[in-house]
Parts: C-alpha cells; structure tokens; sequence
C-alpha cells in the first residue's frame, strides 16, 4: 500500500533540509563574512567619513542578506553582526541614538555574542554599546521604573496603536511565502510616556527565522509613536507586548517586501 502523499512530502522535505549547502550559497556566504570583515575594518577607523562610508555599505549588505537568506544555518550570526555595524556607524556619525540603540538590542536578540569585542576601537559608538544590556521579560529597564504587567485594574489604560493605518515595508525572503507555518514573534518593549518604544524583547517566538524576528522588530519601531499607556489618566512608560497580531496580520503580505 503506498503512504499517503502528505507523508512523502514531509519526507521530501527532510530530504531537501538535510542537503548540504550548495557551491554557489557557500560561495555567497563568504562574500558575506568578507564584506562584514571590509566593514568592520571601516568602522575601527573611528572617523565621520569612515563611519558613514561603512554604515552604507552595511545597510546596503543587511538589506541583500534578508532578501536573499533563509536556510543558512549562520544567519542569525551574519544578521547580529551586520545590524551591530548599522548601529556603530550611527553612532559614530552623530545620527539617533535611539533608533541605533534599537537595532543593537536587535542584534543581540538574534546573535548575544556581537557584544563580545574590544568595544575601545569604536570611539564613541564603543562607549555607548557597551553599557546596553538586553533586557529581562516582563521587567524594566535598569534605571527605569515603567508599569509591569499584570497591570492594575480600572486604573490603567492599555498603549495603542496610533496610526493603524500606516504603511510598513521591510525585506523579506519570498521563501516565507513556502512556509506552511510561518512563525511570527511577538515583541515585548517598553512603550514610553511619549509613544516611542525602546528595550526589545522577544516573548513569543524564539525559533523563528532571523529575518522574521528582524522583520517583527522593524514592523514595531516603524509603527511608533503609539498612543501611550496611562496610570490614573497620566502618560506612564508601560513594559508591553507587541504582536504582529496589533498590525492586523492579515496585512502582513502588504508589509513585507518579499524578493
């Protein structure tokens, strides 16, 4: 008797998963590594010019990694370092702060180790970097006293999105179109007094694909300035989860850039 057909696919599929890389993907990923060393290189000059010449290339790289990388079993590494480069390069041409300081929490939510560096050859980005810590689920920040959940009852008013409506586009594999089951992460953040959001965490979703966790991420930052939380009528700093639920997914295909 044969199996049934969705048992040989299942089995093809672990075939497939199983091969190893081809010429071509190993010869793409040491294109990669290469160009990351050229930019690091770059960014150790510690200058504006070098600084911004290596935060162009790294952009322009970051972008071609999350189109073109999904099965690579060291995305997640090329991904950190590649979003820690955007941030020093932010850093170091004076550009916001908050914004670089986001992507490197999202650096070390896909790779903690791009933090383990001699942090001394990235002048001032290196000073600022090496105090960020990731922080711990469901609390605040260090040196912040924000509303934790389980949040008091009848006084609190829960963030919201403020433009709900707002386009969205980040890159995205179109090989997450082939996924049966795409896992989607929800995001804990702060959401501040004044609807910016800091202090990614993810809650929901560990196990999901590099690009995916990146996407989510840019999908949070690029919905700010929410409608804050308030205690007792009064804005308050709120430590909350984001699900891409909150963007209405059935408008994720919208959102994403598939290539």
């Amino acid at each position: 008797m044969r199996p049934p057909i969705n048992v040989l696919l299942f089995a093809v599929l672990l075939i497939v998963s199983a091969q190893p890389l081809s010429a071509s993907d190993g010869s793409r990923l040491e294109r990669w590594r290469s160009e990351i060393q050229e930019i690091d290189t770059k960014l150790r000059k510690g200058n504006e010019r070098s600084a911004k010449r290596a935060g162009k290339a790294a952009e322009k790289l970051w972008v071609e990694v999350r189109r073109r990388g999904w099965h690579e079993p060291t995305l997640n590494e090329i991904l950190g370092e590649l979003t820690a480069q955007m941030a020093i390069a932010q850093l170091n041409q004076g550009l916001d702060q908050h914004r670089a300081v986001w992507l490197f929490h999202s650096a070390l939510l896909l790779d903690r180790s791009v933090a383990d560096r001699d942090w001394g050859a990235y002048g001032r980005a290196g000073k600022i970097l090496a105090e960020v810590e990731l922080r711990v689920l469901r609390t605040s920040p260090r040196g912040m006293r924000a509303v934790e959940p389980p949040f008091p009852v009848g006084r609190f008013k829960r963030p919201t999105l403020a433009k709900a409506e707002r386009p969205v586009e980040v890159p995205m594999n179109r090989n997450a179109r082939l996924e049966r089951r795409l896992e989607r992460p929800t995001i804990e953040v702060v959401v501040r007094r004044d609807g910016s959001v800091s202090h990614p965490v993810i809650a929901i979703g560990h196990t999901a694909k590099p690009t995916v966790i990146l996407a989510a991420l840019d999908m949070v930052w690029a919905m700010a300035p929410y409608a804050p939380g308030q205690l007792d009528g009064e804005p308050v700093d709120v430590v909350y989860e984001i699900s891409v639920e909150a963007f209405k997914s059935n408008r994720w295909h919208k959102m994403v850039d598939y290539y």
